[in-house]
């Protein structure tokens, strides 16, 4: 695909859509989104609503073969952005005082959307974040406390590394550590048996790894949601008791997956409290989801909150699926420290080091911080 940001492969999109790429092919696109923004709107607009992308398809296709570059969809990564602009513009926040939008002040031109499925459009860009002023107000950490997405990534591959290799080369501390006499014997039935033993089924979105609950037995596979939207009513066609741009609320129910994503490309795009947001909405549903437990509790951590991240990890760490155990683990560390909690960091840092894990050298290090 190119790197322009005119240029969108509208085949390309369509195996997305239907399944036909493979993972690796997948999470390709997905990170591709992340540095287009027409890319971006636009599978965030057909994320938002099941089934968009093969109408928008069918009714368009014809313009699109033997093309590359399409303004069609270039369009629609428009008025993704700009539908959400107008809204919070026209937005009566005495309806919703509990609930914030962030957005853009300035005056929105008119575009032209000559070609574009008008219906089509509006169905694809009606939907408003909407964020909990609970959330809203809570303050980012420092930037040199944020668990960033990168870091993570890079994390997860080198665990995924030592677990591959660690029955071929066991791992071995070549550190100076002078604290053996405050080290104890660990009971590693408690956590470390779970490490290594990754059997659950996981895929990845942005790079980021993820329990792949499509391959778990779940009674529901859906998420249920309060969506917000912008009514697509004009004021002529309701006696003039609509404005087009007021909101309507509905209930929505989209496959947990393609909520997963969205909620996943908020969390690599660094945007936290939209990611935090759709965690808690999946907890509500799914209390011990791994994928919303872990990075939920990395982004309650970012946003100051450590309690919360702790109790989140605790129950990844105290869970029966081991993907994220130590992970949890060594961030749980991290969240003590940041409460003043340091014996208890240096009870589990003691447990890592025994371990021999990735997190070995580094737990030797902060532990001698402490």
């Amino acid at each position: 695909m190119s790197s322009n940001n005119d240029h969108i492969d509208i085949e390309l999109l369509r195996r997305y859509y239907n399944n036909e790429l493979s993972e690796a092919g997948k999470n390709a696109l997905e990170k591709q989104a992340l540095t287009d923004p027409f890319l971006r709107d636009a599978m965030d607009g057909f994320d938002e609503n099941p089934g968009s992308f093969n109408q928008f398809y069918e009714a368009n296709k014809n313009k699109f073969r033997g093309k590359k570059s399409y303004t069609f969809l270039i369009a629609v990564g428009i008025l993704v952005a700009l539908f959400g602009i107008t809204a919070l513009l026209k937005l009566n926040k005495d309806i919703h005082p509990d609930l914030i939008v962030e957005g853009d002040s300035d005056i929105i031109e008119q575009i032209d959307t000559t070609g574009l499925n008008e219906n089509l459009a509006i169905d694809i860009v009606d939907e408003v974040e909407m964020i909990p002023a609970a959330i809203e107000t809570l303050n980012y950490v420092p930037q040199a406390d944020i668990v960033t997405p990168n870091e993570v990534v890079s994390h997860q591959e080198s665990v995924a590394k030592i677990i591959k290799n660690q029955d071929e080369e066991p791992i071995v501390i070549e550190e100076d550590f002078n604290h053996e006499e405050d080290l104890t014997i660990v009971d590693e039935s408690a956590h470390w048996h779970k490490f290594g033993q990754i059997t659950t089924k996981t895929s990845y979105l942005f790079d980021l790894m993820v329990v792949d609950y499509r391959e778990l037995k779940r009674e529901n596979q859906k998420i249920t949601y309060k969506r917000f939207e912008l009514s697509g009513v004009s004021a002529d066609q309701e006696g003039g008791s609509k404005n087009e741009n007021d909101l309507i609320e509905r209930e929505v129910n989209v496959p947990y997956y393609d909520y997963l994503r969205k909620s996943m490309s908020f969390f690599a795009d660094g945007n936290y409290k939209k990611a935090l947001n759709r965690y808690l909405l999946i907890l509500e549903q799914y209390p011990n989801d791994q994928n919303a437990l872990f990075y939920g509790g990395l982004t309650y951590h970012n946003l100051g909150k450590n309690d919360e991240a702790i109790a989140f990890f605790d129950k990844i760490i105290n869970g029966d699926i081991f993907v994220f155990s130590e992970e949890a683990l060594w961030y749980k560390v991290k969240a003590l420290i940041k409460l003043k909690k340091n014996n208890e960091a240096k009870s589990i840092l003691q447990e890592i080091i025994a371990h021999g894990g990735f997190y070995s050298k580094d737990a030797i290090a902060l532990r001698r911080k402490l």
